[in-house]
């Protein structure tokens, strides 16, 4: 079964005409233009659904993110202070790469890394002071696939 064969029978079937058209994409008819355009309203619709009542499998792909971590390294956290000092080694941290350890918000995201000072810059400050955080480092944005419409 086709798109021109769907808009064939739906044509035929709604009264809209004694002969069905013959093409669809680039038909002048009005009627024509509407039913392409619900048929593709209706697949995208069914394209988004999900389990064994909808949606095309075949558009559903599993991609793998391959993570970069990097660490983990020790510094010390001062409570308000966003830059953690002392650190034992900064080789391989990135701006925009997320950081987890002791005293150090979730959703923290390197600014600067200052490997001469041995410091890295957090967008977030530290909620407690301390010295030797182990502290772990890692890329959290990726490049999407080109042909990604959404997330399962």
């Amino acid at each position: 079964m086709s798109l021109l064969t769907i808009i064939q029978d739906a044509y035929l079937e709604l009264g809209l005409g004694d002969s069905a058209p013959q093409t669809v994409i680039g038909n002048a008819d009005p009627q024509v233009k509407q039913l392409l355009a619900l048929s593709n309203a209706e697949g995208q619709s069914f394209c988004k659904l999900q389990g064994p009542w909808g949606g095309w499998p075949e558009l559903n792909r599993v991609y793998t993110f391959n993570l970069v971590p990097v660490g983990p390294y020790t510094g010390d956290t001062t409570s308000g202070s966003a830059v953690i000092t002392n650190m034992s080694d900064t080789t391989g941290i990135v701006v925009g790469y997320g950081l987890a350890g002791g005293n150090i918000y979730q959703s923290a995201t390197v600014t600067a890394v200052d490997s001469i000072a041995g410091t890295v810059t957090m967008s977030a400050v530290a909620s407690g002071t301390d010295t030797g955080v182990s502290i772990n480092f890692g890329q959290i944005l990726y490049d999407l696939p080109s042909d990604i419409r959404s997330f399962v």
